[in-house]
């Protein structure tokens, strides 16, 4: 029995790990001839698998990457690959690696540590029904395998190649149907029927940008949005003189501040949730997915974008959308309330943007009741931090179960407390030194990397806790940063007005 099918006789909640269950109907046009899917991610069509010839070796497809950038090896084996989820705290910062310098993956790695419940005992049934343990020095893991495979061999079908479709031009757009638990390319799970398209033609500025909204869909398990929101090839253009960009940009000189300040000004990168209240309930979107149209004129290096001519060009095509202009897409799915589809005449569409992060200060602190006054960066409040709790800590050794390696046990952690209180959603704190990698019993002691990560899942409702990175050795000083996330946009509602003569019954 291989280490996969072990993995998928456990009574685990595999969503609650990233992975969703899949089957065939995840194919794209990217995904490797003969593959063998083993999951998805529920956005963006991203899904994982073997390749034949490769045994066990795990690859990640995501048919949004750019051309020659489609499929990646993530992990050698099946047991690798679960490590390295444990590791990355998230498939989505494992697929993505690829693209990422080695401080932005730490950055990713630390955000994406934040776990529910569900998700906190999903990775400790992960770790104690296959004896698991995190990947040591993940980022080095994964550059290394993917630095050192040959991508030439990867096999595609006869119709297309690593760099998109052989003669995008004869292949003829595929019918268009759009299905609650699909994507822009019309796969989706299950044996659901395509939702009826009602044409709504809805327009409005938020945040500064024109938003349509040209049809929803209803489908027999909910109500699907196509957004379509423009972005003039001026402000694109703008956007990447400011920021020095290039077709073959890697983010390697750009510290994470500087990064995360770049994506929240990308007039192509919108983060935002919606919700409709329906017959008087307020539901949330379940699922979506997004992805961004740049035009011809902002393509930089020359690089033309005819390599998502499949893609897009259907979706472009069908809405009259202006291939001139950026555009950032994006589908929403959202349940009905009941199990039968409602009937309705109207309902209330609400949208709200999601927290946008703001690096703040810097700081050390020594002891109990050091503390320290700060202005926040967008509502020019003053307040002050203090110290409540503040003790050097170590990992009892014992709770590593791999006998080969020797991992980092020391922390520092605090309690604080802020004044005037800012709410828990709005700050956070963190230690901005990476930490040691655990490294192997024979190998020379020194620094190697980011932190493993293990004491990132804090409990809700425990007081306001910072804990640091691992070391080898107890650290005399951790220098702290605080971020702040806020909403820099008000919520918008929009009542949009379906014809009964157009629903079918």
């Amino acid at each position: 029995m291989t280490f996969y099918e072990k993995f998928r006789q456990l009574d685990i909640d595999y969503s609650q790990l990233g992975l969703l269950p899949a089957d065939d109907g995840c194919r794209y046009f990217c995904t490797p001839r003969g593959a063998e899917i083993i999951g998805r991610e529920g956005v963006d069509g991203i899904h994982y698998c073997f390749v034949a010839g490769y045994g066990e070796m795990v690859f990640s497809v995501n048919p949004t990457n750019l051309p020659g950038e489609y499929v990646h090896p993530l992990a050698r084996t099946f047991e690798d690959f679960l490590r390295l989820l444990l590791a990355c705290n998230g498939l989505n910062v494992l697929e993505q690696t690829y693209r990422m310098g080695r401080e932005v993956f730490d950055s990713e790695v630390w955000e994406a540590g934040f776990f529910e419940d569900e998700q906190i005992q999903a990775r400790e049934d992960l770790q104690t029904k296959l004896g698991l343990t995190p990947m040591p020095e993940p980022y080095k893991y994964i550059r290394e395998l993917q630095s050192s495979f040959n991508y030439s061999r990867i096999p595609y079908t006869e119709e297309y190649t690593p760099w998109g479709p052989a003669d995008p031009n004869q292949i003829p757009a595929p019918e268009w149907k759009v299905y609650y638990d699909g994507s822009f390319w019309g796969l989706h799970q299950g044996r659901d029927k395509p939702g009826q398209e009602i044409a709504v033609n809805e327009q409005f500025i938020w945040d500064g940008s024109v938003w349509h909204i040209p049809a929803v869909y209803l489908c027999g398990a909910g109500l699907v949005i196509d957004f379509c929101i423009e972005a003039e090839a001026e402000r694109i253009r703008a956007w990447q003189d400011k920021w020095g960009l290039c077709a073959d940009e890697d983010g390697e000189r750009y510290s994470e501040d500087e990064q995360k300040q770049m994506r929240s000004e990308n007039p192509l990168d919108l983060n935002f949730l919606a919700e409709i209240e329906l017959n008087g309930r307020r539901i949330r979107q379940k699922h979506g997915c997004g992805y961004g149209w740049l035009p011809l004129s902002c393509v930089p290096n020359g690089v033309r974008s005819d390599y998502k001519i499949r893609e897009h060009k259907p979706l472009l095509v069908h809405y009259r959308l202006d291939p001139a202009k950026g555009w950032a897409i994006h589908r929403v799915s959202i349940p009905w309330a009941t199990q039968r589809r409602p009937r309705f005449k109207t309902f209330t569409l609400r949208l709200e943007q999601s927290p946008v992060r703001f690096p703040g200060p810097r700081f050390t602190v020594e002891k109990v009741g050091d503390s320290f006054p700060f202005t926040h960066p967008l509502t020019g409040e003053e307040h002050t931090f203090t110290v409540l709790e503040y003790e050097q800590g170590e990992i009892d050794p014992k709770n590593f179960s791999d006998p080969e390696m020797e991992y980092p046990c020391h922390y520092t952690a605090m309690t604080y407390e802020i004044s005037p209180d800012i709410p828990r959603d709005k700050v956070s704190v963190k230690d901005c030194n990476r930490g040691d990698s655990p490294r192997r019993r024979d190998a020379a002691s020194g620094v190697l990397g980011s932190s493993c990560g293990i004491l990132f899942a804090v409990p809700r409702g425990q007081p306001r806790t910072a804990v640091s990175s691992l070391h080898f050795e107890p650290v005399e000083q951790v220098e702290w940063q605080l971020s702040f996330y806020e909403k820099t946009v008000e919520d918008i509602e929009i009542e949009i007005s379906i014809d009964e003569n157009t629903v079918e019954t």
